[in-house]
């Protein structure tokens, strides 16, 4: 959810640390305003770079960024489910439509559509490499997901059996390979060929609603606590001390990763990896105290990163910077 950069869509530092990863001082974290806030739901995503960013509210509000606070763009009614930016080039997942635009992108009006409506298929996760690299993953009437990509000036369907249940998210390697996260697997897309990798949960069946790349290796998080590190094409599970649900994951290195979801009292907001351990990060993040969920963790750079949610009194991002 949120993101899709190559860079994971998202980071985060700190963890309560001195230090950050590889040795690197922590994060120093802020609350940035949203002007034009309407609606107490979540900042699903966030996408763009350091200086032209957006962020997208779960009721169809999008909000802009030039670096410092950010302010509402336009709505678009029936609600979102996905964010993705390159360049001009802005995509917005309703929930049955995939909708772009690239210039004066001020109002629903500006944004060409594909309906999803009359082929029965149900918006789900949005990614982007740079601007031939873009993919928009949809669901059909047996849950099971499906491929559109970005040909230079729509998207076109090329996969109709990705062969995942549930597919909640996606992110490009650099290579331009997908990843597509859903129900207990992640499926490889690479060069029209789709490839299952099978997640050993921990629990029952699991669906997995972040993911991310960095340094030649993935991260997947979801329900029930995982957070699972892929090396090669293994999988392996990493312990965590909750049963709550990781939305998101991110980071600006294979040694500074963060995985935020739903705020518990023994963990905090979630968990970071320091390159050889995952400890919770305690309560890091402005605003994100008990009854708090972020879901969007968007990397602008080494230096800055972005995470997205909702706390008690609304939607709410936070930056963190060193």
């Amino acid at each position: 959810m949120g993101g899709g950069s190559a860079l994971g869509g998202g980071s985060a530092t700190g963890g309560g640390s001195a230090t950050g990863g590889g040795g690197v001082q922590p994060f120093s974290w802020a609350s940035i305003s949203l002007g034009g806030v309407t609606g107490s739901g979540p900042i699903k995503a966030i996408a763009g770079t350091a200086t032209d960013l957006y962020a997208l509210q779960d009721n169809g509000n999008l909000y802009h960024s030039t670096g410092a606070a950010f302010s509402l763009v336009t709505n678009f009614s029936g609600g979102v489910v996905d964010l993705a930016v390159q360049g001009s080039l802005i995509v917005v997942l309703r929930f049955r439509s995939i909708l772009w635009c690239s210039s004066n992108c001020t109002s629903p009006a500006a944004f060409q559509n594909i309906d999803l409506v009359p082929l029965g298929l149900d918006s789900e996760a949005a990614c982007s490499l740079d601007a031939t690299h873009l993919a928009v993953v949809v669901s059909d009437t047996s849950s099971m997901g499906q491929l559109y990509e970005w040909n230079g000036t729509s998207f076109i369907r090329t996969s109709t059996s990705l062969g995942i249940r549930y597919p909640r998210h996606c992110w490009y390697e650099p290579s331009g390979a997908i990843n597509i996260a859903g129900e207990n697997k992640v499926v490889f897309w690479d060069q029209g060929a789709a490839t299952p990798q099978t997640l050993i949960p921990m629990g029952n069946a699991v669906t997995f609603f972040g993911g991310f790349s960095v340094d030649g290796v993935a991260w997947a998080v979801g329900q029930s606590g995982n957070v699972q590190r892929r090396n090669g094409s293994t999988w392996a599970p990493l312990t965590t001390t909750t049963t709550n649900t990781m939305f998101t994951v991110g980071g600006p290195s294979a040694d500074e990763i963060y995985a935020f979801g739903l705020f518990g009292s023994g963990y905090g907001n979630g968990f970071k990896w320091n390159g050889t351990t995952l400890a919770p990060t305690g309560d890091i993040l402005p605003n994100g105290g008990a009854q708090s969920v972020f879901e969007a963790i968007h990397v602008t750079g080494p230096n800055e990163m972005y995470v997205g949610g909702q706390n008690t009194s609304g939607p709410v991002v936070v930056r963190g910077r060193r």
